[in-house]
């Protein structure tokens, strides 16, 4: 047998295998290791798409719809290349049609789609909003929650745009007695480990050292919050038992300052945030919030970059308008 045969084999094999999985159009199909992070990432990749409606390009909402950008670019997939199916529309295709509303709710998903869109390698529609346009030099603020205001300068830091001094002291401003962060104001909101995380990235993001004050009060406050299976949960004040959405930011945070979650204070009874993480999918390849509560997509968007250590903001860069086509009318 010669090792044209056997390469020709090979190949007809995979291709097989993808068009069963109806995927084919999906790279990381061809690329599946041995090592349990890159399995597992590829087959979280690959529900990822299937659930991408073919019809939109999208994932039901804006919202979901960055989440899924920021997972597949991530992974350096690029947006005007990620579809299900080959009639579908791309992740670019659907932000054409709807970045001006997404980015018009407020400066925090301006930030996320500039994040997302710069992270898969995508154009920034002309009718979109930047950060910038809601922050005001006066008080430093992109937007009062803390929330909005760290994920507000994380896509200006994604675009290689300089963060101001003023909404970096904002931020820091906004933080609690207890080291963490507040996801907003109002009295029915506790510190969490969500926002902290998204606080941590946003100032590493913005400049500061790992050694700044708040930053080591953040991850204090993200370690207070991490459970007996060495997996975090969101807020002592809802529940105690971990869950992969917090579990996954608390992971990016952690690298962000150049620690590894894999080892030292991390490491609970022999197992680390990773071996919780990959615990936590499920055979189709989607990731569950909580154990038994079944696939989950949000927590499945969220957990890819943790797993492929990529904390936010994901390979900052200039972000370009998209070009602007003149349709052509037959005459």
């Amino acid at each position: 047998m010669n090792k044209s045969y056997l390469f020709l084999s090979c190949c007809l094999g995979l291709l097989l295998a993808a068009l069963v999985l109806g995927i084919v159009n999906l790279r990381v199909s061809a690329a599946i290791s041995e090592e349990p992070v890159q399995s597992a990432v590829s087959d979280a990749l690959a529900y990822l798409q299937t659930q991408q409606e073919p019809s939109t390009g999208g994932y039901g909402t804006g919202a979901s719809t960055a989440d899924s950008t920021l997972a597949i670019g991530s992974a350096s997939y690029k947006a005007s290349g990620w579809k299900n199916g080959a009639e579908g529309l791309t992740l670019m295709e659907y932000w054409l049609s709807n970045a001006m509303g997404y980015s018009r709710v407020s400066a925090g998903e301006a930030g996320k789609l500039a994040m997302g869109l710069v992270a898969a390698d995508g154009c920034l529609p002309s009718d979109a909003l930047k950060p910038e346009n809601y922050y005001d030099p006066g008080t430093g603020i992109y937007h009062p929650d803390s929330i909005n205001q760290a994920f507000a300068i994380l896509g200006t830091a994604a675009r290689n745009q300089p963060v101001p001094a003023k909404a970096v002291d904002h931020l820091k401003g906004k933080i609690q007695p207890d080291g963490g962060w507040k996801y907003g104001d109002l009295p029915f909101f506790t510190t969490d480990t969500n926002t902290t995380a998204a606080a941590v990235m946003a100032l590493m993001a913005a400049g500061e050292l790992p050694s700044t004050t708040e930053v080591i009060s953040g991850l204090n406050f993200i370690k207070s919050s991490q459970g007996t299976d060495a997996g975090f949960f969101y807020s002592d004040v809802y529940t105690t038992t971990s869950d992969a959405n917090s579990t996954a930011y608390a992971v990016q945070a952690i690298i962000a300052v150049g620690d590894d979650p894999t080892a030292g204070k991390w490491v609970v009874d022999s197992t680390n945030p990773i071996s919780y993480l990959l615990d936590m999918q499920l055979p189709d390849g989607s990731f569950e919030w909580m154990k038994g509560a079944g696939s989950n997509i949000l927590a499945t968007q969220q957990v890819i970059p943790a797993l492929l250590e990529k904390p936010f903001p994901i390979a900052p860069a200039d972000l370009l308008p998209c070009p602007i086509f003149i349709p052509y009318v037959s005459r």
